[in-house]
C-alpha cells in the first residue's frame, strides 16, 4: 500500500513538472509570437549560388536600401506602408541594378508572409516562424538567400552580421539578446515551426 502511493505520489511530482515546462514554454512562445508581430523582414532570393548571381544578390540588396535609408521610417507602420505603396519603385530599382550589371533575370517583389528557422548572429537570435516581409526573388530564385530587419532597422548591422536591438520592447531586446539562456526553447520553437509547416503544406 505504502508502495502504491509512493508511486502516485511519484507520478504526481512528474505531471506537475511536465506542466510545468508546458506552461513556460506556451510563454516563452507568446513572446516569440509577438516578435514576429513586430518585425519586417527584407528577403532576397538569388537567381543561383553562382558567384556572379551572388553579388548580383547583394547589389539589389544595397541599391534598395539606400532608397529605404533616405526615407527615414520611424516605426512599423511607416515602413510597412512605404514598401507597399511603392512595391513598382521598388521594382525599377531592382531590375535597374540587374540590367546595369549585364544581367536579363525577371525580378518580382511581393509583400508576404515569409517562413524562416531560427536566425543567429553574434550578439542575438530571432525566433523561427512566418514573418511579414519584402520578398525579392531574381531570375529562378534558386540561389542561396540573404534577409535582413526592415524594422527594427536592422539590416545594415545584418549585412555585417551584428546587429543592434533598437526598436524592440525592453521583454523583446531581453529575448532575442540571451540565445544561450534561451538555447533550448529556442530550439523547440524551430521544431514546433516546422513540423506545422510539414502539415500545412501537406494538408
Amino acid at each position: 500500500m505504502s508502495s502504491l502511493k509512493f508511486n502516485l505520489y511519484e507520478k504526481s511530482i512528474f505531471m506537475g513538472f511536465i506542466l510545468s515546462i508546458l506552461c513556460s514554454f506556451v510563454n516563452f512562445q507568446s513572446k516569440c509570437d509577438k516578435i514576429k508581430d513586430d518585425v519586417f523582414r527584407l528577403h532576397i532570393i538569388a537567381n543561383s549560388d553562382s558567384d556572379e548571381d551572388q553579388r548580383l544578390k547583394l547589389k539589389v540588396r544595397d541599391a534598395i536600401l539606400r532608397k529605404l535609408k533616405m526615407q527615414k521610417l520611424f516605426n512599423l507602420e511607416e515602413t510597412k506602408k512605404f514598401v507597399c505603396d511603392n512595391i513598382d519603385t521598388l521594382g525599377e530599382i531592382a531590375k535597374n541594378e540587374v540590367e546595369s550589371s549585364g544581367s536579363n533575370y525577371d525580378v518580382s517583389l511581393e509583400v508576404c508572409k515569409s517562413n524562416f528557422n531560427n536566425r543567429e548572429y553574434e550578439n542575438l537570435i530571432l525566433p523561427a516562424g512566418d514573418y511579414d516581409s519584402l520578398k525579392i526573388k531574381i531570375g529562378e530564385g534558386r540561389g542561396k538567400n540573404w534577409w535582413c530587419v526592415l524594422f527594427p532597422p536592422m539590416c545594415v548591422g545584418a549585412a555585417e552580421d551584428k546587429v543592434e536591438t533598437n526598436g524592440f520592447s525592453e521583454s523583446e531586446s531581453e529575448l532575442v539578446e540571451n540565445k544561450d539562456k534561451y538555447e533550448v526553447e529556442f530550439k523547440i520553437v524551430e521544431v514546433v515551426n516546422r513540423i506545422h509547416r510539414f502539415f500545412r503544406h501537406n494538408a
